[in-house]
């Protein structure tokens, strides 16, 4: 657990559960969409959605002046999205996290082929379709995996994090933070304790690390919903990020 003792937060442009002075902040339903890949999105009528999200278009100000510096260059939230169709932000920046390329998920088959008027087993299987759904390693970042976004006992259940290296140098001595949120306490994996990270080379192209190892979901363990996985890379010195950070968002139920 992280205690914040003697210190203040200055909280802006923030969609809050309790109302909290501070200027842009709201404390409205955000309207977030649970996806398949257990990411939330921001429901909105020009994504598909039949609700506006009350914080679309509330930030501070335009998503491509919201920047920060990464190994990569300077990103900023125009390069990234909070809609389920992946189109990147633009105007006044969204309140919320915003993807990144890393977090899309790769095409299945059927969607590829389906333009084929007479598909065949030939041509729906071929060496560019893989049976996993890895997306290419595009940007460096990392990006967690479960099985799925609610549990029940007897489910299997499982916690990594792919970490993708698109240059073609090993970086050495990288701390990798992942960390779990459950009840607004935080563990911090391998130990689960107050403070502590992986130590990770991270080789070129896709790299597994594997924070829960497979297991059975128990019974007897109650109800719960809104734990959440977080996962990041900093420099060797924990002084920035590097690349891209991911979240999931997972619950159980008896």
């Amino acid at each position: 657990m992280i205690d914040l003792v003697d210190t203040t937060l200055d909280v802006t442009y923030s969609c809050l559960e309790n109302p909290e002075a501070g200027e842009g902040n709201i404390s409205l339903d955000p309207l977030l969409l649970e996806c398949p890949s257990g990411y939330c999105f921001l429901s909105q009528p020009a994504a598909g959605q039949d609700e506006l999200s009350p914080c679309v278009d509330t930030g501070s100000v335009n998503a491509s002046e919201l920047c920060y510096e990464s190994p990569d260059g300077s990103i900023c939230m125009s390069d990234r999205y909070t809609r389920t169709d992946h189109i990147c932000d633009n105007g006044i920046a969204d309140m919320g996290f915003h993807h990144s390329p890393i977090n899309a998920q790769t095409p299945t088959p059927s969607l590829t082929y389906t333009p084929s008027p007479t598909p065949t087993p030939a041509k729906t299987v071929t060496p560019t379709v893989t049976p996993t759904e890895e997306p290419e390693c595009i940007r460096l970042g990392c990006r967690i995996e479960m099985p799925c976004n609610e549990y029940h006992p007897g489910d299997n259940c499982f916690c990594n994090v792919v970490i993708c290296n698109p240059g073609a140098a090993t970086l050495v001595n990288i701390p990798v933070f992942v960390i779990l949120e459950v009840s607004g306490s935080y563990y911090f994996a391998p130990s689960f304790e107050s403070f502590d990270y992986f130590t990770e080379e991270i080789h070129p192209d896709l790299t597994v690390l594997k924070v829960l190892k497979p297991f059975q979901w128990p019974s007897g363990s109650g109800s719960y919903s809104g734990a959440c996985w977080y996962a990041a890379m900093t420099n060797p010195g924990m002084t920035e990020l590097r690349g891209d950070m991911d979240m999931f968002e997972f619950g159980w139920r008896e």
